[in-house]
């Protein structure tokens, strides 16, 4: 019967001869190296980014400038009108041409004129 530090040893001679400090430290370094990477690779992206923001603002584009279509609005009366309280178009079942030729209405404090 063997004993157990001969069984120990037995197995240790069939282990492979791993130096596991050198194993670490080049782990260690090959995260580095990929940790120090993918910075480099965002600090360059942040960079490319900020500059495409500056040159819109530096040349903006230019404003669209939209005029008002032209407008003929009909004089209101001199006198007799008071002040208004609502403008609407009268309900319309006829043509369609009619109902385009409508008048506005005009509702007063005083009354309906």
């Amino acid at each position: 019967m063997k004993t157990l530090r001969e069984d120990l040893r037995a197995l240790a001679e069939q282990a492979p001869a791993v130096d596991l400090a050198a194993q670490a430290v080049r782990g260690a370094r090959r995260r580095r190296a990929t940790r120090l990477a993918v910075m480099t690779a965002a600090v360059t992206c942040l960079i490319a980014g900020g500059g495409a923001m500056l040159l819109q603002k530096v040349r903006p584009a230019p404003a669209i400038v939209l005029t008002p279509p032209e407008t003929k609005v009909l004089p209101l009366p001199a006198k007799d009108i008071g002040p208004v309280e609502q403008a609407y178009r009268p309900e319309c079942r006829s043509t369609a041409k009619a109902c385009a030729e409508r008048a506005w209405r005009i509702a007063t404090r005083e009354g309906d004129r």
